[in-house]
């Protein structure tokens, strides 16, 4: 009996030191489908969100549902801190962005070389879509596009830039993580078209940078702030010549 006694009081103590106890939410729809996670929103009779264990969020309505539960899993305790720190949550638990800013890029200085002149670009919109896929946790590799209308000062011509590149951009949690900042850098082809033949089809070297500061609002769609600049080394066409340092833009976009 004392034998009997002191194994209970043995696998017990282990269970409470162990072991930790995790309720999650599950969600079984009529379809067969099961949803485990978190139910980060819940309005009754309309819909439930829930955050499942690699950040996607699933919108589902009280029509679609077959019943909700709780689940309990055991968890050695060793494993649910080491869980809870080294697993990505939130914005850092996306694998990919796809995004589009529209923004306003300001004026700056324009070389045309051949013919020595230097003019002010005028203030202008600029559209950009871009694709980063991450590779780790905090290092994403990507593609992007840019076109903006452009117009000068000295001349009265208008052009247009097209613009596709790679990219390469850091990712790093802000506060408590319900922001996250994006450093980049973008190296592209430009192809600038305009009705003044002297500009027409000309081709350059695009360097660029950006800086995006992305808002968690637990939901597909992100809205995030944007800061960059797109420069030309390098470009022209058979008749001339054309370079500008960096050229600053502001705006702001969504990711999916």
């Amino acid at each position: 009996m004392r034998t009997l006694l002191v194994c209970l009081v043995i696998q017990i103590a282990l269970s409470c030191v162990g072991f930790g106890q995790e309720k999650i939410d599950v969600v079984y729809l009529k379809n067969g489908d099961v949803r485990k996670g978190t139910i980060i929103e819940n309005t009754p009779n309309d819909y439930i969100k829930i955050e499942t264990y690699d950040g996607s969020i699933f919108t589902i309505k009280y029509a679609d549902i077959q019943k909700m539960a709780k689940e309990t899993k055991s968890v050695p305790a060793t494993q649910i801190s080491s869980v809870s720190q080294n697993t990505p949550k939130g914005l850092m638990s996306r694998t990919a962005d796809f995004g589009v800013t529209v923004a306003l890029w300001l004026g700056g200085k324009v070389r045309i070389v051949d013919y020595d002149i230097k003019t002010d670009k005028n203030p202008g919109f600029l559209l950009r879509a871009f694709y980063d896929a991450y590779v780790v946790e905090k290092l994403a590799v990507g593609a992007y596009a840019n076109f903006s209308p452009v117009s000068v000062e000295w001349y009265s011509t208008t052009a247009k830039i097209y613009e596709i590149g790679g990219a390469i951009k850091g990712r790093f949690p802000l506060g408590d993580g319900s922001m996250v900042i994006k450093p980049g850098l973008n190296i592209g082809y430009r192809m600038i078209s305009s009705d003044y033949y002297r500009i027409d089809k000309s081709d350059a070297m695009a360097l660029n940078a950006s800086i995006e500061i992305q808002f968690n609002t637990k939901n597909i769609f992100v809205p995030f702030f944007e800061i960059g600049f797109l420069a030309q080394p390098v470009g022209g066409n058979d008749y001339t010549n054309i370079t500008f340092p960096p050229i600053i833009y502001l705006g702001g976009g969504v990711a999916f």
